[in-house]
């Protein structure tokens, strides 16, 4: 008897064991240790039974590596997109949103994520949006102006979102920042119609002393003819100016972010050739040109092309000077650049005028520029110059104090 109840404890432990292994190795899967594996027993039934979870386990850990590992791309996609991008559901809560919509609303994804959509969009027009998104089933877009400092034009479009048994759970909303798109729009526009506008102007006298022309009988005086003729010359000239000037803008906008290449220019040389182009409105009204320019000072540029932006600057300083007036150029280093300085004792500039007057066609006094021959875009040919040299130039002025164009050149 005793010798069969221990040989009937041996066979029950034997049996058992495998199957306490096998639940503590169910117990460590159902905690996520997918990672754990059964011990095989000896026995047919069980070993299959172990090596089969123990598969699953792994099949199953595969499967969501996998799924993290998707869902990690997903996630870096969704944060790296340009675009903003928001999921609502139903109830207009937001399911997920990423940086680039989150800024829109000057918060973070995280702080919105579980919000309310209109808790945090105080915009009218974007409010009204998503209703009108959440109503219907079709895709839609828009474009709204979101109001801050810097007014912020967007376009949104919106599409339904399914679960997977094609039941609508929410809106999918993409936000395309247009802003830059729309202000060059209008830059565009503004420009067709400012070229438009300062060619008709000198096409229209020229059409009319034309025709004054054709209809003078021979009694009329050959004096009169030539004084009809210069100003059809004068008016000729104006439009070839205004063409080379947008000939010359066009090119340096197509040099912008090429590959440069810059010669060591002798700085004095430089300037002294530009006050050359200009000698003779400066003989004209007897302007005196001081320079102070460091002797041997070599620098780093296109000499062609600083010399116009130089001569530019030089032939408004003496435009808009008295007669017998001076101008001053100083041209000095300073920390890791060169600064050149272009001051006149003219009409100066008026504190409102400062920020626009490098932009093309933008006249501070469009009657008197026009006496004077301007096309309205020498500063803007200037300020290309010096970009393309990676380089800045303001303007400080009083009125009836004259005017300094400082440009600066990095070296």
């Amino acid at each position: 008897i005793i010798a069969a109840a221990i040989a009937g404890l041996y066979v029950t432990k034997r049996i058992t064991r495998p199957v306490e292994q096998m639940k503590e190795g169910a117990l460590q899967f159902a905690k996520g240790n997918l990672k754990a594996r059964l011990a095989v027993p000896y026995t047919r039934e069980l070993s299959q039974l172990a090596v089969t979870m123990n598969q699953m386990a792994q099949n199953l850990d595969e499967k969501i590596e996998a799924f993290k590992n998707r869902s990690m791309e997903l996630e870096a996609v969704h944060a790296s997109m340009q675009e903003g991008v928001i999921a609502i559901d139903q109830d207009e809560k937001i399911i997920t949103i990423n940086d680039a919509a989150a800024k829109v609303f000057d918060l973070s994804a995280p702080q919105l994520k579980n919000r309310y959509i209109l808790e945090v969009a105080r915009n009218i027009e974007f409010q009204k949006f998503i209703e009108k998104a959440l109503a219907t089933h079709k895709p839609f877009d828009d474009n709204i102006v979101i109001t801050r400092d810097n007014d912020l034009i967007l376009n949104i479009h919106s599409t339904a979102l399914y679960d997977s048994l094609k039941n609508r759970m929410g809106t999918l909303i993409i936000f395309y920042d247009i802003t830059r798109m729309k202000k060059l729009e209008t830059m565009h526009k503004d420009f067709a119609s400012n070229v438009s506008h300062e060619l008709k102007t000198p096409l229209t006298t020229i059409k009319g002393f034309v025709e004054t022309l054709q209809g003078m009988s021979p009694s009329n005086s050959v004096k009169d003819r030539e004084n009809f003729l210069k100003i059809i010359e004068q008016n000729v000239n104006r439009m070839i100016d205004l063409i080379n000037d947008l000939l010359s803008l066009s090119r340096l906008e197509r040099k912008e972010g090429t590959n440069i290449q810059f010669e060591n220019q002798d700085m004095e040389t430089l300037i002294l050739a530009a006050v050359n182009t200009c000698h003779t409105i400066i003989d004209k009204k007897n302007i005196t040109i001081n320079l102070d320019c460091p002797k041997d000072l070599m620098v780093m540029l296109d000499p062609i092309l600083m010399e116009q932006a130089i001569a530019n600057l030089l032939d408004n300083a003496v435009k808009y000077s008295g007669k017998a007036g001076q101008v001053d150029i100083t041209v000095s280093k300073k920390d890791e650049a060169i600064e050149i300085v272009i001051k006149d004792q003219g009409r100066g500039i008026n504190r409102e005028h400062q920020s626009r007057i490098f932009n093309r066609f933008y006249r501070v006094d469009r009657a008197r520029s026009r006496q004077q021959g301007g096309t309205g875009l020498g500063l803007a040919i200037v300020k290309h110059i010096i970009q393309y040299h990676n380089g800045k130039i303001e303007v400080k002025s009083q009125r009836y104090k004259g005017s300094s164009f400082i440009i600066s050149i990095p070296v």
